[in-house]
């Protein structure tokens, strides 16, 4: 994955607090559809993997995120029955396979289209991705894994930003990432105006700022403190697949 810590993809995905979630289930029509946009690009991936074009599956995302909209789903949802997205994941899994059929007459015609989302992007994005052995279930949790990483990168960004840094961050920032085309430190220091040493330094410190913001993201979406260690394995492993 090489993601632009410049330029972060403006995705929510996990950076949705269970409060959120409460106030969802409680009747609040905003954070229902906070949780819907939040949401919707990891299902969309998981069921165009599964197999379904492109029209069937923005069908599918459409119609699950509608009956969420009618609320007595996501009321089931709760921090001590585990995490937030495994408890979506299986409601969509089962929304795919009990009622695709009986939903494809109802949702033809676009009659359910409560996404104002880009699936066209997200196609393209898929399109141009290496082919993989990925199943469904794994392709969710790299999604996921992708975008707390740039949910965080985006928050590094802005502080950077908002401390009158953006010019050494924008330097700086490919360090953290997974790209292969990162210069050398020596380089990069003579355009800072800096040392190898200071340069290196400024990179670390920025690397354990990250793992917090990491840490504070999965924070959001589990229930208890000691699930942020399994959640930050279950991250590390999601990248290794």
């Amino acid at each position: 994955m090489a993601t632009s810590a410049a330029n972060p993809k403006d995705h929510r995905f996990l950076s949705t607090h269970w409060s959120v979630v409460t106030s969802a289930a409680g009747g609040s029509r905003q954070a229902l559809e906070d949780l819907c946009h939040a949401y919707w690009e990891p299902l969309y991936c998981y069921v165009r993997r599964m197999g379904y074009n492109s029209t069937d599956a923005q069908d599918l995302t459409q119609g699950f995120f509608a009956r969420l909209l009618e609320r007595p789903l996501i009321q089931l949802a709760h921090p001590l029955r585990g995490r937030f997205r495994t408890f979506l994941l299986t409601a969509f899994r089962r929304f795919v396979i009990n009622e695709w059929k009986r939903e494809t007459t109802v949702r033809r015609g676009g009659r359910h289209r409560v996404l104002a989302v880009d699936f066209q992007s997200t196609d393209a994005r898929i399109s141009q991705e290496p082919s993989h052995n990925l199943t469904p279930d794994m392709l969710f949790e790299r999604r996921w894994a992708i975008q707390v990483l740039e949910n965080a990168l985006g928050a590094l960004d802005a502080q950077q930003r908002a401390a009158g840094k953006a010019e050494l961050w924008e330097r700086v920032a490919p360090y953290l990432t997974l790209r292969d085309d990162v210069p050398g430190y020596r380089t990069t220091a003579a355009q800072c105006g800096a040392t190898p040493g200071s340069l290196k330094m400024a990179v670390s410190r920025l690397r354990k700022e990250l793992a917090a913001l990491i840490r504070q993201e999965i924070r959001k979406t589990v229930g208890r403190d000691q699930d942020v260690d399994d959640e930050l394995r279950n991250l590390f492993a999601a990248f290794r697949r």
